[in-house]
């Protein structure tokens, strides 16, 4: 089972992608949280497999939020769900700690595979954007 919590703003977004990833058999929404400093606290009561951060968060950076979680809680799987595409914006979330790198508008079975391509190792990226890491980052597959 892929315990799963979702850091969004939007309360339609993040109940809309929770909705769809518990319909996947080998997903369990742990908590939902529209700020990093919530997020924080719910870590520490309810441990998580992977975390879905949008970067657009009030009060702490998506980037400055990854640097926390990835500090206290080193295992865990990180993943970026976020409308930010340029190559610096991608490149510091994954040199923060980000395990991958989705922009939204993907689907949520492909976020649901790019979600257990990280809990194997990978490090999923959207397509575009998978040039530019080609020898920066390991782990990563340039298409």
């Amino acid at each position: 089972m892929i315990r799963t919590a979702l850091v969004e703003p939007d309360d339609t977004l993040r109940r809309e992608l929770a909705e769809t990833l518990e319909v996947e058999e080998d997903f369990q929404i742990a908590f939902e949280a529209d700020s990093a400093e919530l997020a924080l606290h719910r870590l520490t009561i309810h441990p998580v497999n992977a975390l879905l951060v949008d970067l657009d968060l009030p009060e702490m950076s998506g980037t400055e939020f990854i640097t926390e979680v990835r500090t206290a809680f080193p295992r865990m799987i990180l993943l970026v769900n976020t409308v930010y595409e340029d190559r610096n914006t991608v490149l510091t979330a994954l040199r923060r700690g980000a395990s991958g790198y989705i922009l939204k508008g993907k689907n949520a079975l492909d976020i649901a595979q790019s979600t257990r391509e990280a809990i194997l190792g990978g490090c999923p990226i959207s397509p575009g954007h998978r040039q530019m890491d080609h020898g920066i980052l390991p782990g990563t597959i340039a298409a």
